[in-house]
Formats: C-alpha cells, sequence, structure tokens
C-alpha cells in the first residue's frame, strides 16, 4: 500500500500548500496526482530544490528493516504554483532510498550528473530553452551592421543608436532569463557575456558614438614596403590632421606623464603629437609611418576597422586605450614598455611569441594542478558548508578561520590562471603578420592581461583592483561613470564626489556583470546577495582605507611610519577585507557549480596518475528546431 505524507510549510518565501510523498514497491503516480488535485491552489517547484526539502524532512523518512536488494523506491511530486494561477506543473523524481537518505554525493561526477539530469528535465519542462545559434547573436549582428554603416552626419543614422540599443537589451534579457546550455563553463558565459554585450554596445553608441569619436592608429602604405615590423615611430597623415586635432589638446598632458612613467587614470587617450616624440628613435629605411584612421568610407576598410573596435575591449592602437598600458607605439628607448601599474608589452614579435609560450604552459599545468587539488575537496563540488578535505593539516581542519583563507585562496587562483591563460592566446593565433590583420599583429596590441602586484603593497585595495587585476573591462566602466558623472548630474572626475561616483557605477558595473554569469548557472547560486554584493562592497573597502591613510596623514603619523610598514599595512588590510568579503562571491560560484567545469582538455596529471587523460567529451551540439523559427539553429 502507498503511505501518503501531506505537508504544508514555508519555502523560500511561497507558500507550499501541497508535498506528497509517495512510497511504494512500485510507482503509483496516480495517488499522488489524484492527491495533489484536490488542492484548491498548487504551484511548480524548480528540482534544485529538492535536495534541500529531503535533507529538511528526512527525519520523517522510516527505513524498514531489510535486505540491500529490496529497497525501496521513493517517489516525490511536487506541486507549486501561484495564488493567483490555478494552472500547475509537475516535476516527479524517481530515487531509490539510500539516495534520500544519503544527499550528500560522493564525488564531484554525481553532482555533474545531478545537472546533466536537472537540465534535461527543464528543457522538457520547457522551463528553459537551449542556448542556440544564430539567435543568441543577433544583438551583436545588429551592432554590427549599425557601426558598418558609412560615415555620415545624419540625425536619423545618429538617434536610431536608442532603439537599436533597447533592442540589444532586450535580446540580451531574453537569453539571460531562458537559454540554458549543459556546459558549465558555457552557462556562466551565457550570462556574463549576454550582461558584457549590453555595457559593450552602451559604450560604444550611448556612453560614447564610437562611429565619429574613435579612431586607430593605422600604417600608411610606402612603395617598396614591406611587412616587417621595423617601424617605431608614428607619422600623422594630414587628410586626418583635422579630425585629429580635437583630440590632441587634452592628450598633451598625458604624453608629458608617460613620458616620465606617471600615466594619469584619469586621461586615457593618446594623441598624434604625443605619438610623434618616438620619432627620435632610430629607424630603418622603407618604414611604414603611422595615423590615425577615423571610421573608412570603403566597405573593406570599414570591415576591418569595426571588427577591431568590437574586440578590442582595452583599446590598444585607439585613442580610448586605457591609461593603465603603455602607450603604443612605444615612445621611450626600453626594450619592453612598461606602464605605470606594471603592464607590459614586449619589443619584438619573437619576444611575446616566446613570453606568451611560456605563460601558456605554466599557467596549463597549474590549472590542471588546480583541478586535481580542488576536486579532493567537496567544497569545490558546490557543498560549501561540507568540512574541510582529510589531506590538510589538523591545524587548517580545526580552524574555520584557516579552512576558509585556505578555500579562499585556492579559489583566488582559480580566477586568476585560466585568465593568464586566456589572455596568451591571442598573440599566438594572431601574431604572425598576416594582410588582414595589418597593424593588428604587431607586439604593442598585446599587453600582458595583469599589473605589477607590487601595487598592493603601495596602493592597498585600490591597487588591487585598479592596478594588479586585470582591466579588461574598465574602459567600459570608466564611461560609464563619466557619462553619468559628466553628462546626466555634471559632477566633474576631479571632484570628490565625481570620483566616488564613478568609484561606484565602475563596481556596480562588475557586479551586474558577475551576478548574471551566477544567474545562469546550475547550481543553487545566489547572484544578487552573492556575486552582485561582494562587488557592490568593494568602494566601501577602498573607502575606509583611504579615510584611515587621511586620518594617519592627518595626524602627521602616516609621515613618520617606515615606507615598509606602510606597505605591510596595505597588504594586511587587503588580506583582511577579502577574507571577509571574499566568500560571498567565492562561496557563490563554488555553489553554482564552476569549479566542475574541466578546465584543460588533456590532463598530464591524468596521465602520470594513470587516469583518462582526455578530460573533454560529450556532444558539442547539434541542429535545434521548434515552432519559433528565430529559435532554431545550432544548439550547443
Amino acid at each position: 500500500m502507498a503511505l501518503i505524507i501531506g505537508i504544508e510549510a514555508g519555502l523560500r518565501n511561497m507558500k507550499l500548500f501541497t508535498w506528497s510523498i509517495t512510497r511504494m514497491r512500485v510507482c503509483e503516480y496516480e495517488s499522488v496526482t489524484n492527491y495533489a488535485h484536490s488542492s484548491p491552489e498548487v504551484l511548480s517547484l524548480s528540482p534544485s530544490a529538492i535536495p534541500e526539502i529531503f535533507a529538511a524532512f528526512d527525519g520523517l523518512l522510516k527505513v524498514p528493516t531489510e535486505t540491500p536488494e529490496q529497497w525501496w523506491e521513493l517517489t516525490v511530486t511536487l506541486f507549486l504554483a501561484t495564488p493567483h494561477s490555478k494552472e500547475f506543473t509537475s516535476s516527479a523524481y524517481s530515487m531509490t532510498l539510500s539516495q534520500i537518505l544519503n544527499p550528500a554525493p560522493t564525488s564531484h561526477l554525481e553532482v555533474l550528473n545531478q545537472y546533466q539530469i536537472q537540465y534535461a528535465a527543464s528543457i522538457e519542462s520547457g522551463e528553459t530553452v537551449r542556448w542556440v545559434y544564430p539567435y543568441t547573436s543577433f544583438g551583436p549582428f545588429l551592432l554590427i551592421l549599425y557601426l558598418l554603416l558609412p560615415p555620415s552626419k545624419s540625425k536619423i543614422i545618429h538617434h536610431a543608436r536608442y532603439p537599436l540599443f533597447a533592442i540589444i537589451t532586450y535580446l540580451s534579457v531574453d537569453i539571460i532569463r531562458e537559454c540554458r546550455t549543459d556546459g558549465i563553463a558555457m552557462s556562466y558565459g551565457i550570462g556574463l557575456i549576454s550582461a558584457w554585450g549590453v555595457l559593450w554596445s552602451a559604450t560604444l553608441i550611448i556612453f560614447n558614438d564610437a562611429r565619429n569619436d574613435f579612431q586607430r592608429i593605422e600604417r600608411k602604405e610606402l612603395d617598396g614596403d614591406n611587412d616587417k615590423h621595423t617601424g617605431d615611430f608614428v607619422k600623422e597623415d594630414d587628410s586626418h590632421s583635422k579630425t585629429s586635432s580635437r583630440i590632441a589638446s587634452q592628450d598633451q598632458k598625458l604624453h608629458k606623464r608617460h613620458s616620465d612613467g606617471h600615466a594619469s587614470t584619469k586621461e586615457p587617450k593618446h594623441s598624434p603629437q604625443s605619438l610623434n616624440q618616438t620619432s627620435k628613435h632610430k629607424t630603418t629605411p622603407l618604414l611604414r609611418p603611422f595615423y590615425w584612421q577615423p571610421l573608412p568610407p570603403t566597405l573593406l576598410a570599414r570591415i576591418s576597422w569595426i571588427t577591431d573596435l568590437c574586440t578590442n575591449f582595452r583599446g590598444t592602437g585607439w585613442t580610448y586605450q586605457i591609461s593603465s598600458l603603455p602607450p603604443a607605439p612605444p615612445t621611450t628607448t626600453t626594450p619592453t614598455q612598461t606602464s605605470r601599474t606594471g603592464t607590459t608589452t614586449s619589443p619584438t614579435p619573437r619576444h611575446l611569441l616566446l613570453t606568451s609560450l611560456q605563460n601558456f604552459a605554466l599557467s596549463y599545468l597549474a590549472l590542471d594542478i588546480l583541478k586535481y587539488t580542488m576536486m579532493l575537496d567537496p567544497y569545490f563540488w558546490g557543498l560549501a558548508s561540507q568540512p574541510p578535505p582529510p589531506y590538510l593539516p589538523n591545524t587548517i581542519q580545526h580552524s574555520p578561520a584557516l579552512t576558509k583563507t585556505y578555500r579562499l585562496f585556492l579559489s583566488l587562483l582559480g580566477v586568476h590562471t585560466p585568465l593568464t591563460l586566456i589572455f596568451t592566446l591571442a598573440p599566438l593565433f594572431l601574431l604572425l603578420p598576416h594582410p588582414l590583420l595589418g597593424l593588428r599583429s604587431h607586439p604593442f596590441h598585446y599587453p600582458s592581461g595583469y599589473g605589477s602586484p607590487k601595487l598592493i603593497p603601495t596602493k592597498g585595495l585600490t591597487g588591487f583592483w585598479g592596478g594588479w587585476w586585470h582591466q579588461l573591462f574598465r574602459y567600459a566602466f570608466q564611461s560609464a561613470g563619466d557619462w553619468l558623472g559628466d553628462g546626466l548630474l555634471g559632477w566633474g572626475k576631479r571632484t570628490r564626489r565625481g570620483e566616488v561616483l564613478r568609484l561606484i557605477v565602475a563596481f556596480a558595473c562588475s557586479a551586474c556583470l558577475h551576478a548574471c554569469g551566477s544567474y545562469t548557472m546550475p547550481g543553487p547560486s545566489s547572484p544578487v546577495w552573492g556575486s552582485g554584493l561582494f562587488f557592490l562592497l568593494q568602494p566601501v573597502g577602498i573607502l575606509i582605507q583611504q579615510a584611515g591613510v587621511q586620518g594617519l596623514e592627518a595626524t602627521g603619523l602616516r609621515k613618520r611610519l617606515p615606507a615598509w610598514v606602510r606597505g605591510v599595512g596595505n597588504v594586511v588590510f587587503v588580506g583582511i577585507w577579502l577574507f571577509l568579503v571574499g566568500g560571498l562571491f567565492m562561496d557563490d560560484i563554488a555553489r553554482a557549480g564552476i569549479w566542475l567545469m574541466e578546465p584543460v582538455p588533456f590532463s598530464i596529471l591524468a596521465w602520470v596518475r594513470g587516469e583518462r587523460v582526455w578530460r573533454w567529451g560529450g556532444v558539442f551540439g547539434g541542429l535545434y528546431f521548434e515552432e519559433r523559427w528565430w529559435r532554431c539553429g545550432w544548439a550547443f
């Protein structure tokens, strides 16, 4: 006979009207369905909440004394709906009683398998849809089409960017809300890339007018010239002198600061006048001179210009190049250019190629080791409340603070290392001279991804985020703050309130990006109160440290302290701050399942251990068709 237990409880701010558990030797769904229909209102519950319900109510389940071959099957059917709807959907899960009474998985592969089942169920029920190309690229495609329009002063074209941005935003929000994939890395990318598409589109057509405001460094063809990177000075083309003159005056100060190694973060643009100073360098005959190139009149040239614009987030070689990068092309006699933040560029293609290969190999091996080490700790499976792994020393195991520090440090390496590897890929693929790439294959277009860690002892939390950490999104964050501060509120960037506003806006943009990535992950993430809150709190930490420094300066104590003491104080503050708030982000992405991804296709460590060396597998995708034609295409 079937044993039916009805329980009413509160779950995630929703009233649970019916929770029917049927335990039987043969799953009799009809009895449960009839019981659910008897309730006046029913709700649909996400399958991801089922393990939590089991954990809360497993005390109600009595295990019969039977042989292992006679495990009872437990069928759980949950019905939830809004109080305003009479319609309902059901999600039925069948599990063995041993799985119910021992819900914690014994390996990360079991967690992955659960996510695969969850993904298949959500697709089948219509709760989510597959991530399909080309639907997911409609927004970027429309942006590129708009930017490819010929140069024009038409007001219609100028004002068309606003409805275009609204369409791009709608498409991106729709993708974030509905599209999912069973790949861990791609799941995070759905949210992060879609949100970044909105922000970068706003940067190009709302915060700025890229078609009219931006220019890039280009090389002028000379008779008998060749494709070698032999030149390192810039000669402005007379045909563009009028267009370039409007940005010249604001960049003269920047060149002065670059010449003595003290560039400003508030003036990211480079002018032809500043680049002309490099004519003092020794040059060889048949040199290609450079000039500032606005939006070209010919279609083929515009394709190259727009492609470079849309993919050049740090603006290397553009008028919007961020100031944390060395000037381009080189303006000093040092063989490897270094900016004030410690970001470097290579003097020759050979040097860049060798450096990239070295960094790629080291990052690849480090990722392999990190993946293996992380999978020994259930925390990195997404079980944030699990005790530390037994291989750690007893001192760490018995100390919650040390356990948290260990996991935060390993998580930081897990974020830093793959980004380092990604930064090495572009030089390896795009460095060789090619007619289609032109100047884009020059080494100055591929600066290092991170700055110098020495900025942490000298600048504290500001140095951590504004100098050492990667600056890939910096210009978009800066543009949003300038647009709001200068364009809407009239708060200049040199005023205190203007600085604070831009600081808050920058981290608010970062919070949105990472919260969207967390939202589209398969695990039980907390996008707003986890990843989002972590980045929103960073301005608070920076302002607290600045207030502390100002207090020490007011008392005269800071001048009396040795530099090394101030450096230690900055490092200690950064460490304490990240320890206090770092769990918001790291716990969130761990619960979301980010560390379950396989970062490398071929595992050297697995080969040494005699295990399966090829880590990637499964089906990459396939053709997908449905009633809505725009949703058809290649499903990843």
